[in-house]
């Protein structure tokens, strides 16, 4: 009966601001999807229907469902407030500053890897999404090379903008920036970190122990979309999502 109570209470509220929750909306949380689905015409019934109903996993992320579950020690290791720190090393992890070399018509420009280096760090110093933050430094990279190259042709400094413009079209270039700092998605990265051991020792090595590493690996389903995501895993990804995107 409480729900059917409190069902009846979140009517008449919405009947009695009717204004302010139909452009607010009216979020109802239920424990599972069997629930869910048992109470998803009580409010259409009594004549409501601005109405979202998602359980507590969907609230991380509503395109996805838990379909596997955690051992006791996996468990409590992925609700960990360091494992915070573990997925922002995880995104970072393949950033890899290097020199850099990009033909463009009969020129060919080049920036040593401690000036890309630094042109990383202040992107990364900057914060912000990291994928943001990539398209930013793929910008940056292209002015630096340029600029280098005017300093040696100051005579091509007028064609700069036409120059920049073919260099961020160019598919050398731009496969040279993907090796540097390789655009990333959150389920991508969370299948590495558990089926990658060398990656997990490299991202959480200070922060987990051995035992607590172990409880992470898993191999990989033949394609992410048949990943066994369990309820931990799906405020992983949101955390990783928040963090590239």
């Amino acid at each position: 009966g409480k729900t059917a109570v409190g069902l009846h209470r979140a009517a008449f509220l919405m009947y009695e601001h009717r204004e302010r929750l139909s452009r607010e909306g009216v979020l109802v949380v239920g424990p599972n999807q069997r629930f869910l689905r048992y109470i998803s015409q009580v409010l259409p019934s009594l004549g409501e229907h601005a109405v979202t109903q998602l359980t507590i996993d969907g609230l991380a992320d509503p395109r996805r469902f838990a379909t596997s579950g955690d051992s006791d020690v996996a468990a409590a290791t992925k609700g960990s407030i360091v494992m915070v720190e573990v997925l922002r090393a995880l995104a970072r992890h393949h950033i890899n500053p290097s020199a850099i070399e990009a033909p463009l018509g009969h020129r060919v420009l080049r920036l040593d890897e401690p000036d890309v280096a630094d042109l990383i760090d202040q992107a990364l110093r900057r914060g912000g999404p990291l994928n943001s933050a990539r398209e930013g430094t793929r910008q940056a990279l292209a002015k630096a090379m340029l600029e280098r190259r005017f300093a040696r042709h100051p005579g091509e400094r007028p064609q700069a903008d036409t120059l920049r413009t073919q260099l961020l079209k160019s598919r050398q270039y731009n496969t040279i920036v993907d090796k540097i700092w390789p655009t990333q998605s959150s389920s991508q990265l969370l299948r590495q970190l558990y089926s990658a051991g060398p990656t997990r020792d490299a991202v959480a090595s200070d922060v987990l122990t051995d035992a607590e590493r172990a409880s992470l690996a898993r191999p990989n389903a033949p394609r992410v979309d048949d990943e066994p995501w369990t309820s931990a895993d799906l405020v992983l990804l949101a955390e990783l999502e928040h963090m590239l995107n």
